[in-house]
């Protein structure tokens, strides 16, 4: 789950946004990779499901936008890949968003 999660990430990821994941990130800084293009780098959280349950993929969505501010407020996107649902949640947060 974790690796097609990923794999259809990467793909997703380019192509709404245009940038590519350049480096996994280091254990603490709160999220998955480093993405980027030329000019920004912001993290990206990534998180696979096989459950049925759409509300399964908003828990999951929640709590992956919290790690993306646990530690670095570089801000980033959030990906939750739902398999079995065959469905897919993209947001983008930037620094400075508040988590309630």
């Amino acid at each position: 789950t974790e690796w097609a999660a990923c794999g259809i990430a990467c793909a997703v990821l380019w192509h709404y946004t245009g940038w590519r994941v350049l480096t996994t990130a280091r254990t603490g800084e709160g999220f998955d990779y480093w993405v980027g293009d030329a000019e920004q780098l912001r993290g990206l959280e990534v998180s696979g499901t096989l459950s049925e349950d759409a509300g399964e993929m908003q828990r999951r969505h929640r709590e992956k936008r919290q790690q993306l501010f646990s530690s670095l407020p570089v801000g980033g996107y959030v990906l939750i890949v739902g398999l079995a649902r065959r469905e897919i949640i993209l947001s983008f947060h930037p620094p400075e968003e508040q988590i309630p």
